[in-house]
């Protein structure tokens, strides 16, 4: 049997100023599989991040697609299956949420396999 390969997109930046309610947007493709993320306080008051991500502003609860077990100054998560979404306008929404203040300095990464 031919195994096929779909595309890993990778989305990386570092974003300054992160308070609890910062959220960045990050385009990907309408559907795919969230198959891993990243992020690292790498300055700041904060001491621990816990980052969110989803397909709303806001993502929390039912809406937050990935999230971190624990908070922690890095954070790599690695979902077994992979966790899929639909964006319906291309937007993935991340949240590095830092535990205290708004000078914090976040690199992160993201990792998404690309479904039809």
């Amino acid at each position: 049997m031919a195994s096929s390969t779909r595309p890993i997109i990778f989305k990386t930046a570092t974003t300054s100023a992160v308070a609890a309610a910062t959220e960045v947007q990050v385009s990907v493709p309408l559907r795919g599989l969230i198959v891993g993320i990243e992020a690292t306080l790498d300055a700041g008051t904060a001491t621990t991040i816990a980052p969110v991500a989803g397909v709303v502003t806001n993502p929390a609860g039912a809406f937050g697609q990935v999230f971190s077990i624990a908070a922690a100054a890095r954070i790599h998560e690695v979902p077994l299956a992979g966790i899929p979404y639909h964006a319906a306008d291309g937007i993935l929404y991340f949240r590095p949420v830092p535990d205290a203040a708004a000078d914090n300095v976040v690199s992160w990464k993201i990792w998404i396999e690309k479904t039809v």
